[in-house]
């Protein structure tokens, strides 16, 4: 089957310059499809490494790993949003490996009284990482993304 494909797709007689062509098509299609999937693989593979959700925060130790689950640093900074700014409520908590470093993603309801959101969500961003350090001693999250 493959062979009597080729045979079609060359055959031109005694045309040179028809064959020249054909087989000039060929090796672009086959060139351009080759490399879209190249590029489609090195894509699957970027973003595969590129973000990966944490279910837990290891802390090196001399004496042993300290392992911090997502829940419970989820309990952690739910109970200070709910103490400290009593508008938000937030319903979801997560925490991602990116190849920067690892980042908090918050989802929540904002009830906000006249107030900016971004100078709200500054203050609450001091407030988490402040602690997070003193509480579990967590350093490497370095980006917390706020989301409505």
């Amino acid at each position: 089957m493959i062979t009597s494909f080729y045979q079609a797709l060359f055959s031109s007689g005694n045309n040179e310059l028809l064959l020249n062509f054909k087989a000039g098509y060929f090796t672009g299609v086959t060139l351009v499809l080759g490399l879209m999937l190249l590029w489609a693989i090195g894509r699957l593979i970027y973003i595969r490494k590129a973000r990966k959700r944490m279910r837990e925060i290891i802390i090196p130790g001399a004496n042993g790993d300290l392992i911090i689950s997502v829940a419970a640093i989820s309990d952690m900074v739910k109970a200070i949003v709910y103490e400290k700014f009593k508008h938000i409520n937030v319903d979801k908590l997560t925490i991602w490996k990116t190849p920067r470093g690892m980042e908090m993603d918050l989802r929540g309801v904002y009830k906000l009284d006249g107030e900016h959101l971004p100078d709200v969500s500054d203050a609450m961003r001091e407030e988490i990482f402040k602690n997070l350090e003193e509480n579990f001693g967590i350093r490497s999250i370095m980006k917390i993304n706020c989301g409505v």
